[in-house]
């Protein structure tokens, strides 16, 4: 297929060419969307829109491929869009966008969503965290919430690092849901690079390597099952160096700052630094960028509701697991 990419001396596609931006969109949708087990990554400081653009990519999940099952994971994210005064918590959106959903989370802790909207939902509790990929299909948005029951940083890696862990077993067996796209926002929260993780004593550095290992692995033996990840993070530095580098689709927003690891994206970082807040590159495994395009904006109703999250997640009860 005839794709649209920059070249060094390529002047900005105008945004209001919509010849383009079909062709980068059907090219798009070709390559990446409708092949799974493909690996993206999006980069872009706090209030680049990154969320929008997870949104944007549901959507297209749902519409043309909508055998891959959609797994949610569930950071208790607050959002606010400072330019519109929009807020609420993205469980509130992904339910008034997308339908029916499936709220994952562990015995003891709770999911409250009080709304007078009819949302349609359903609940499971796992006694176990590793038993979440046991209720992960296609037929539902699939949202995993335990991040927001674990309090302590070295119980929330040990917990992450069981969870990927179980996920290559199942997948190497077949016993798993497959097309699956894993969606996690702020994946620097569980596999960082030196200086922005728990590192602060001994143990806590050798589960923190435990749990980013675990996610390297993940990303490098589930490209065959037809199991992807999706994922975000501030900025290129912030994540683990061998993990930022397995992902063969990338999405800088405005002000990505690319590194000497990733040379031939680094000297674009002026064209990254200067885009528009609305605007995203999408950066093919074959090194090439194509764009820049609009984003969508899903618009935050103020009368969607409130989410609460009602309890704890302890070392002990991981520990009697």
């Amino acid at each position: 297929m005839e794709t649209v990419v920059f070249q060094d001396n390529d002047e900005d596609i105008l945004l209001d060419n919509q010849e383009t931006v079909d062709k980068i969109l059907k090219f798009f949708i070709t390559r990446f969307v409708k092949n799974p087990g493909q690996h993206l990554l999006e980069l872009g400081s706090t209030g680049t829109g990154k969320t929008n653009f997870l949104y944007w990519l549901i959507d297209l999940f749902k519409e043309y491929a909508p055998r891959e099952a959609l797994v949610w994971f569930d950071i208790g994210k607050a959002q606010y869009n400072q330019y519109t005064g929009e807020s609420g918590n993205e469980i509130l959106t992904l339910l008034y966008y997308f339908g029916a959903v499936r709220i994952i989370t562990l015995t003891g802790c709770d999911v409250k969503i009080i709304s007078d909207q009819d949302y349609d939902i359903e609940y499971v509790h796992v006694d176990n965290p590793k038993m979440i990929w046991k209720y992960c299909k296609p037929d539902r948005l699939n949202i995993v919430s335990i991040d927001p029951f674990i309090l302590d940083d070295v119980t929330h890696a040990s917990v992450l690092a069981v969870i990927f862990e179980r996920l290559v077993w199942l997948a190497n067996r077949g016993w798993i849901h497959r097309p699956l796209a894993v969606i996690y926002d702020e994946i620097h929260n569980v596999c960082p690079s030196q200086g922005h993780g728990i590192y602060e004593d001994r143990k806590a550095a050798a589960i923190q390597k435990k749990t980013n290992n675990q996610f390297k692995k993940n990303l490098q033996k589930l490209r065959s099952t037809g199991i992807r990840f999706i994922s975000t993070t501030h900025q290129w530095t912030q994540l683990y160096k061998p993990v930022r580098l397995s992902f063969e689709w990338l999405v800088p927003r405005r002000r990505t700052l690319f590194t000497n690891d990733a040379p031939d994206l680094a000297r674009f970082n002026p064209r990254w630094k200067k885009m528009k807040t609305h605007q995203a590159y999408i950066v093919i495994p074959e090194g090439d960028h194509l764009g820049p395009f609009r984003c969508l904006h899903y618009r935050i109703p103020n009368n969607l509701g409130s989410v609460e999250y009602d309890g704890i997640y302890t070392k002990e009860d991981k520990d009697n697991k």
